[in-house]
């Protein structure tokens, strides 16, 4: 019951109204605003702008900022129902609506780091071991895609500077990155005998033989292998006495070279014919004069030396 009173001086007039007061109960919720219904794949959820008003029984509707949100899986592409849910006095009100999930797709690609070997002789294998490389997807996210990518751009047959272009796909979109690797021309750097010939003494007049010259060329790349297309020069077979022999072996516009030493005597019939005359005259001495004596001794002497 309500009671009125008035009052006038000293004197006080009441009377009293019954009323009824009902509870307050909510009956239903409604969605509005402005708030995001597309999502990318691994994209976080999110209601901002999302508003929640509560209709009750009496007729008022107000604002509501407690309610929860669920049904949203990141990670699943295609079509969600999201509830919404607000409870008051016991009582619980929902709403859906819908989202959908699109699946994230490549947006970049970069080298973290870039594979252990970038430095190659033509001919040698290709080699990636060692990258990382990092895929940045269109919802931000950032996946390792090292054992997914591949490799373009090389020729190990080709000496210089070249670009290897590497490359990620996903669905119908790719993406790529680069880095440089260096492939060196193999080249001609030293011979080495490692092996003279058999024959080191020869006779005026005879010929150079080389059987038995092993040659060893040693290249940039630390290969080495026996060649054979030699040339020789330094030498003549006409002069007596000790020479060297210059050993040369040529690849593109590079020719090394090495030598070994042989001796090259006067000719067998010419040393045997010095030595019997000097020995004919030392043979006959007392029939010669003493100048003769001394010019035959020189004579046997020289053919000894020969």
């Amino acid at each position: 019951n309500v009671t009125v009173s008035y009052t006038d001086g000293e004197v006080t007039k009441t009377t009293t109204y019954s009323i009824t007061v009902n509870d307050l109960v909510p009956e239903e919720i409604t969605l509005s605003g402005t708030y995001d219904t597309t999502f990318l794949e691994g994209q976080e959820f999110n209601h901002d702008g999302l508003v929640v008003k509560c209709s009750y029984n009496t007729g008022t509707i107000r604002q509501v900022y407690d309610f929860t949100v669920t049904g949203y899986d990141k990670t699943y592409i295609g079509d969600q129902t999201i509830t919404v849910t607000y409870i008051e006095k016991g009582k619980t009100l929902t709403k859906t609506y819908e989202v959908h999930v699109d699946a994230a797709t490549p947006d970049s690609l970069e080298i973290i780091t870039e594979p252990t070997k970038t430095s190659y002789f033509v001919g040698d294998t290709f080699s990636s071991a060692g990258i990382v490389a990092e895929c940045i997807l269109n919802n931000k996210t950032v996946i390792d895609v090292s054992d997914k990518v591949t490799f373009s751009g090389y020729n190990m047959n080709n000496a210089g500077d070249q670009t290897v272009t590497v490359s990620y796909t996903d669905g119908d979109k790719t993406v790529n990155d680069t880095y440089s690797i260096e492939v060196t021309a193999i080249l001609l750097e030293s011979i080495e005998i490692t092996s003279d010939p058999d024959k080191l003494e020869y006779y005026v007049g005879d010929e150079l033989d080389t059987t038995g010259l092993v040659v060893e060329a040693k290249y940039n790349n630390g290969s080495y292998h026996n060649v054979t297309d030699l040339k020789f020069s330094g030498y003549n077979m006409s002069n007596p006495g000790d020479q060297t022999v210059t050993v040369s072996y040529t690849e593109g516009s590079i020719t090394k070279f090495d030598t070994f030493d042989i001796k090259v005597e006067a000719t067998r019939d010419a040393t045997e014919s010095l030595m019997n005359q000097g020995a004919e005259v030392l043979g006959t001495v007392g029939d010669r004069t003493a100048e003769q004596v001394q010019l035959s001794s020189q004579v046997l002497a020289l053919a000894q030396v020969l």
